[in-house]
């Protein structure tokens, strides 16, 4: 209410009016009402009263606000002082255009505070925002902008305007040759200290697998220990892992991919011994099985056993000749086909051995011509017998063809007689005892007998000598 008068009382008493009356009115204090264009009051609108002036009842407060109407915006915003308080004072509104700005985040679904903007203006009033300084702050902290941009209005209208930019979490791969390292933000550019790292399993060690080929050498018979060689070859399987920028998960990783196959190569030869295949080597690494092997085994060479038909020992086997050594036994008899039988030599003394064939001075018998005289050519006791092959101490005794020349020019060719019933002795067929005596050992028998021997060279012996004789006698006729 406010008063008319500012001050009441003050009247002044007399005989003829003892009693004085003064009457104070008041009036009803008006409204703020808040009008469209067309001054049609905006329905639920506020319409405050103005408030009186607590030092002066006549009067009310000056510079009252205009109220605030959601959706209208006053064409003129200044507070209110009315010339008449009891009349009403219209605020000319028009509707108020809203434009809201708002950032989502679909891969976790939801709006990102901090970023956008709210605005309200009149209608057709201009509007400007740029998103790309929110933009490039979100890109540094991982995000990528999930589709287009969409238009931006410049300017307000009559109702509420909603702009939503999408945004999704970036992600970053991370390879064998550009690994992730845990010490280090996977957003350099984002200054949050809190900013993510590189998670575990990102290194090259965690995207990499070596291949490794083993060979194994193995003794059959246990002689020595088996013995191994490994060739390794570095980062045969690879994988990679995907990343994601705003939360440092891993979120993707794909399979093991890669193999490779090792070369192979010659088994080494071992003396005594042989192995069950000629290369080793050359197998395939895969991601199921990296670490590939192989193995050479080696067996005792296995030795000759002379058996009979029946597979029983041949029995009195002569013992190999060794130079320089004698056995304490010519011969042995196996026990065991399969196992090796020990046999010991000792040195013999210094005794030259006995000469097998018949001596290069014997006289040598020739074959007459029919209507021709034969003559034995004299030796020529001062030359040297080169025309004659003999054979070395080592050799088998074989009858060797002896050149000699005739008186007319021509060669005639005579061989060396050899026992009847008998096969030249291999090598070894004679040794020496430990008393320095010559053994001889026939094929046919396989037994030493020195006696025979004896009787085969005296035979030879006689024969030899017969020729030489009938030499003689022929030469006394002429």
């Amino acid at each position: 209410m406010l008063q008319k008068r500012g001050r009441a009382g003050g009247k002044k008493a007399t005989i003829d009016n003892p009693n004085v009356v003064d009457q104070i009115a008041y009036h009803k204090v008006s409204t703020i009402i808040p009008v469209t264009p067309d001054h049609n009051p905006i329905p639920n609108a506020p319409q405050p009263e103005y408030p009186n002036d607590p030092q002066d009842p006549t009067k009310v407060k000056p510079g009252e606000p205009i109220p605030n109407v959601p959706g209208y915006t006053p064409v003129d915003p200044s507070p209110i002082t009315p010339q008449d308080p009891t009349k009403p004072t219209e605020v000319i509104y028009t509707k108020t255009g809203t434009i809201s700005v708002k950032y989502h985040d679909t891969t976790e679904d939801k709006d990102l505070k901090g970023y956008g903007t709210n605005a309200e203006g009149k209608e057709n009033d201009p509007f400007t925002y740029d998103p790309a300084s929110d933009l490039k702050e979100l890109e540094g902290r991982g995000y990528v902008v999930d589709g287009e941009v969409p238009n931006i209005p410049n300017k307000f209208s009559d109702g509420p305007q909603t702009v939503v930019i999408n945004v999704k979490h970036g992600t970053i791969t991370v390879t064998p040759d550009k690994p992730g390292d845990p010490e280090k933000p996977i957003n350099p550019n984002d200054p949050d200290p809190k900013s993510p790292k590189y998670p575990e399993g990102t290194t090259k060690n965690d995207l990499t697998k070596d291949s490794t080929q083993t060979i194994t050498y193995h003794y059959s018979d246990g002689s020595q220990p088996d013995s191994t060689k490994t060739e390794t070859i570095n980062d045969t399987f690879t994988k990679t892992v995907t990343v994601d920028k705003v939360t440092g998960k891993i979120v993707s990783e794909t399979p093991w991919t890669g193999s490779h196959t090792f070369d192979s190569s010659n088994v080494p030869v071992v003396n005594g011994y042989h192995s069950d295949k000629r290369t080793v080597g050359g197998k395939t690494a895969t991601v199921n099985n990296p670490d590939v092997t192989d193995t050479v085994t080696y067996t005792p060479n296995g030795k000759i056993i002379p058996v009979d038909p029946s597979g029983n020992p041949i029995p009195n086997e002569p013992v190999p000749n060794v130079p320089g050594m004698t056995p304490e036994t010519p011969t042995v008899t196996p026990a065991d086909p399969t196992k090796d039988t020990p046999v010991v030599y000792n040195p013999i003394p210094n005794v030259p051995g006995p000469s097998v064939g018949p001596s290069d001075n014997t006289p040598t018998p020739v074959t007459p011509t029919p209507g021709k005289t034969t003559e034995e050519k004299k030796p020529d006791e001062n030359k040297d017998d080169k025309d004659v092959d003999e054979p070395d101490d080592d050799e088998d005794v074989v009858p060797t063809p002896r050149h000699h020349k005739k008186h007319n020019g021509g060669e005639s060719s005579t061989t060396r007689p050899r026992p009847t019933g008998y096969t030249p002795a291999p090598r070894g067929s004679s040794y020496l005892d430990a008393n320095g005596k010559v053994h001889y050992k026939l094929p046919q028998t396989g037994e030493s007998d020195s006696e025979e021997m004896a009787a085969v060279l005296g035979g030879a012996a006689t024969t030899i000598g017969l020729i030489g004789l009938a030499g003689a006698k022929k030469r006394r006729h002429e």
